[in-house]
Order: C-alpha cells, then sequence, then structure tokens
C-alpha cells in the first residue's frame, strides 16, 4: 500500500511538472484587464464554449480580485448547459437596440467598480457585425477559439440537432457542408471580426487537444486573460464534463424525436437532453471517417484545407507547433 501511495504521489508530481512546462512555454498574453473596458468571448461551436461559461459563472468574485466584472447573474446552469444568455439571444434575433442597452448596463456596472467587464457568449461568433454596432466606439478585445472543422463537424451537429432542433441525417448534414460556402462553419467568418475590430484586437487560438493533455481548457483561458499562471491554483474547477457531444446513437434519437417534439418546451427538452447525456457517457467515442463514406470525408478535408491554412498563417496564435 505505501508503495503504491508513492507511486500515485510520483505520477501526481509528474503530472505538475509538466502542466507548469506546458503553461511557461505559452507565449505571453497582455493584461486584458489593463489594455480595454471589456472583453468578450465568443463561443465558437465546438470549443467548450460552455466549460468557460462555467468557470467564469463559479468564479465571478475571483475574476472581480483580477480585475474583472463577469455578470454571473445573467446565467445560470442550464442556461450555460443548454443556451446562450439574454445578451446573445437579443443579438441572434437582431434586437441591436435592447442588445446594446444591455451591454452598456454591463459596461456602466464594471467601470462603477472600476472592473473591465468580461463576456462569454455561445451565439456571437455568427454574428460580427451586429455586435460590432452594439459595440460600437468601446475598446473590446475579442477572445476565441478555433477548432479543426472536421474536427468539430460531429460537435457542430450535435448543437443543430439539439439546439436548432434540425432533422437531417448526420451524412445529409455532412454533404451539405460540402456544397455550401457556410463561413461559420469553415472558421473564415473570424476574417471578418479581424477586419471589424482590427487584428490586435482578437485573439484567436487553437483548440488544440493534444495541449489540454497538459493543461485545462479553463487555464489556458485564464492565461489569455493575462491573468498571473501563479493564481490559477485559486480558481474553482469542475471535474464533470460540461455539454459534451452525445453519442452517435443519442443524436440519432434526439433527430428523430425533432420530428415530433415541440420546440418550445424548454423544460422538457433539456431534461430530454439530459437524460440522452448521461446515456452518452457510458459510450465510446468514435472516428469520423468510419460514419461517413470514404469519398465525402475526402470531400470535407479538400473543403476546409484552404481556409485552414489561411487562418494559421493570417489569423490564429500559435500555442504548439504540432497543432
Amino acid at each position: 500500500m505505501r508503495q503504491l501511495n508513492i507511486f500515485r504521489r510520483k505520477n501526481q508530481q509528474n503530472e505538475t511538472t509538466q502542466q507548469e512546462a506546458a503553461l511557461l512555454n505559452l507565449p505571453y498574453f497582455e493584461k486584458l484587464a489593463e489594455e480595454y473596458e471589456a472583453v468578450i468571448h465568443i463561443g465558437v461551436p465546438g470549443t467548450g464554449s460552455a466549460a468557460i461559461q462555467k468557470l467564469l459563472f463559479d468564479n465571478h468574485s475571483r475574476l472581480a480580485q483580477s480585475g474583472f466584472y463577469y455578470p454571473a447573474s445573467t446565467q445560470n446552469n442550464i442556461q450555460i448547459w443548454h443556451r446562450q444568455s439574454k445578451l446573445g439571444s437579443y443579438i441572434e434575433k437582431n434586437d441591436l437596440a435592447a442588445a446594446k442597452l444591455l451591454f452598456d448596463n454591463y459596461l456602466a456596472t464594471a467601470k462603477k467598480n472600476n472592473l473591465t467587464l468580461l463576456l462569454s457568449e455561445k451565439s456571437l461568433y455568427a454574428y460580427p457585425d451586429r455586435f460590432e454596432e452594439v459595440t460600437s466606439g468601446k475598446k473590446c478585445k475579442i477572445l476565441a477559439f478555433f477548432r479543426d472543422p472536421l474536427d468539430a463537424l460531429f460537435s457542430n451537429y450535435n448543437y443543430a440537432v439539439k439546439h436548432d432542433f434540425v432533422t437531417t441525417t448526420f451524412n445529409q448534414f455532412c454533404q451539405e457542408v460540402v456544397n455550401s460556402n457556410n463561413d461559420r462553419l469553415t472558421g473564415k467568418i473570424f476574417e471578418q471580426w479581424q477586419q471589424l475590430y482590427s487584428k490586435k484586437n482578437l485573439l484567436a487560438l487553437k483548440y488544440d487537444q493534444s495541449l489540454f493533455g497538459l493543461i485545462t481548457l479553463e487555464m489556458l483561458f485564464l492565461a489569455a486573460l493575462g491573468i498571473d499562471k501563479s493564481l490559477f491554483n485559486t480558481f474553482k474547477y469542475t471535474q464533470e464534463k460540461i455539454n459534451p457531444s452525445l453519442s452517435f446513437a443519442a443524436v440519432e434519437l434526439r433527430r428523430l424525436l425533432n420530428f415530433v417534439i415541440d420546440k418550445e418546451l424548454f423544460y422538457y427538452n433539456h431534461n430530454i437532453d439530459w437524460l440522452l447525456q448521461n446515456y452518452s457517457g457510458q459510450s465510446g467515442k468514435f472516428a469520423l471517417s468510419e460514419y461517413i463514406p470514404e469519398e465525402l470525408y475526402i470531400a470535407l478535408q479538400d473543403k476546409f484545407k484552404e481556409t485552414n491554412d489561411y487562418l494559421m498563417d493570417e489569423i490564429l496564435t500559435h500555442l504548439n507547433s504540432n497543432f
């Protein structure tokens, strides 16, 4: 037993050493609380936005000590798990007057407390022009993660089935992606964000799965805010996954239910997703290439190659040369 405890301690020490090394190897990030009126995380689908929102929700008091005002009262755990908050809803509905009023209220509260406003909204990514109109004249920093579209494709399909109630099959969804010019799915929409807010004011980080084997997404996000790494262990982190993708069988069942379910029954929809999520937690992951025809998989690879190369060269901040 004593040998086993020693072995566990050595493993924990090795993990800590690797984590510290990974954090030290990150690029320098400016202290955003000192430079900006507002910092906004735009929730790109499939990049752990719910986990980031849970981090902010659970640590709003600790964030204030680091110079940020996060209006935690705007969300609750169900909203984090299931959909965007009030500001994101206004943007999505194109009610920009209401969105601007709410944003200005948040900003006024932040300034009253000598803090920088910090927001994380899942639906902003798709609407750079609308959000720029809401924040016009304000000094804002835009934060986001980019995940290889091929790697994120099933997560995007999950989101579409659960939140947009789509009824197309996964094969049909993939074929539509190949045939469409959807800048949101390819990531080319980052070009619009950069044009509207400038290159200096956009920080797009790679969603690097190999890096997350050493440090958590939440830690990378805190580092991107410019928070001192020595303070990371003072933050509260959740051990459970927040809103991960359903398994293939579960999302297929959810798709079939979309033919008959009333999308306005939020409470029941949430509970259906929760039950399916519990089921999915017992299922293994799968390779995308095993679930779609080979020629479709190759077509998707070709579809994303040019945009991926452009983003790597012109938009993304490099964290790992092996990305």
